[in-house]
């Protein structure tokens, strides 16, 4: 082992991700691992009308990316590996024992009829990341109402840090994602790469060390509604159920509620705090819930509901960081690419 400090200390584990951001890299940055990535590019590309016949090719080559990465990273890395289903795509402890990697495969489509705003940020879902994002001042005391809103909270599954694989100590996980962005079109039948990203997500542990009380979210990709909250709302009755249900926008009486706006990271959305309805977590019970506009179904439809949690956050990246010697390193590396690399 090159490192005998194994403890959780901060500065410990911003060397190591240093240190595995330095040689993650260095694999998908090789001449191998990119003549696989336009290998399946030009599959794509040249087997275009049989493939979307037979599969869906919005993830066609999300499995062929993951593939990549689980084929080369594993083979200069990883010792063994991390048995937890709460990771990554791809989890494992490497061969100097000091630690958990866990590495998330991302693919975005930068077409403009795509979901191109994924393209600069960082999408971790909860199992995927340690990071948690919590209530915040500005929920309390609504437009000096007197009434205090549950907020959006975030809270990954993945642990900080985990027992080696012989049981002994405690090592900390350090995460990653690795984005292979492309351009497909899928009218025109076109398929070219554009870019490779890796982003090093800090451990909870530096943010509170380092970033406590800064933003960690930029904005929200989905939501987790107050249907999902088991098993709290399965325990209600039907009737109590109904109170908390959707309303449609014709029906939706704002009179009664208080209008407010929340930055979510960069984007401001609009809610209706109700005065009558609690929270169900019962950490957060004397807390009241709030109303969003929501669209559904097909034709869309407006209706309201009440959001109690971001369930798929976009995160801030945080490219400037500094070792435990003050040494500058990036937490973001990134590579224009070519389908014929």
């Amino acid at each position: 082992m090159t490192e005998s400090n194994t403890h959780l200390d901060p500065n410990h584990i911003q060397d190591l991700e240093k240190k595995y951001m330095g040689k993650i890299w260095k694999i998908i940055n090789s001449k191998g691992f990119n003549k696989g990535l336009a290998i399946m590019a030009k599959l794509i590309q040249t087997r275009f009308s049989e493939i979307e016949k037979i599969y869906n090719i919005k993830n066609f080559y999300n499995v062929g990316f993951e593939r990549q990465l689980k084929y080369y990273v594993p083979k200069k890395l990883a010792k063994l590996p991390y048995a937890s289903p709460v990771s990554g795509d791809l989890a494992f402890y490497p061969f100097d024992e000091d630690c958990i990697i866990s590495i998330d495969a991302k693919v975005v489509n930068a077409n403009v009829k795509a979901n191109k705003v994924d393209v600069d940020y960082l999408t971790l879902n909860p199992n995927q990341t340690n990071i948690t994002h919590k209530r915040v001042l500005s929920d309390d005391n609504i437009k000096n109402s007197g009434y205090n809103f549950a907020g959006l909270g975030f809270h990954g599954t993945l642990p900080t840090s985990d027992y080696h694989f012989n049981g002994q100590k405690k090592i900390p996980i350090i995460t990653y994602a690795t984005k292979c962005i492309y351009n497909c079109d899928i009218a025109n039948k076109k398929f070219k790469l554009t870019r490779l990203d890796l982003t090093c997500a800090p451990n909870q542990i530096i943010y509170d060390n380092l970033w406590a009380g800064e933003e960690i979210i930029a904005n929200a990709k989905f939501y987790k509604y107050i249907h999902e909250q088991k098993p709290e709302f399965d325990k209600l009755s039907v009737a109590e159920k109904n109170k908390y249900s959707r309303i449609p926008e014709s029906d939706f009486d704002k009179s009664d509620k208080i209008q407010f706006e929340k930055n979510i990271g960069n984007k401001i959305k609009i809610f209706y705090l109700d005065k009558n309805l609690k929270n169900l977590d019962n950490n957060l019970k004397n807390f009241n819930l709030a109303w969003t506009d929501v669209d559904r179904g097909k034709p869309k439809k407006k209706g309201f509901e009440i959001p109690i949690a971001v369930e798929t956050p976009r995160l801030l990246i945080k490219k400037n960081r500094k070792d435990s010697s003050g040494k500058s390193w990036s937490g973001l590396k990134q590579k224009k690419l070519s389908s014929s690399s």
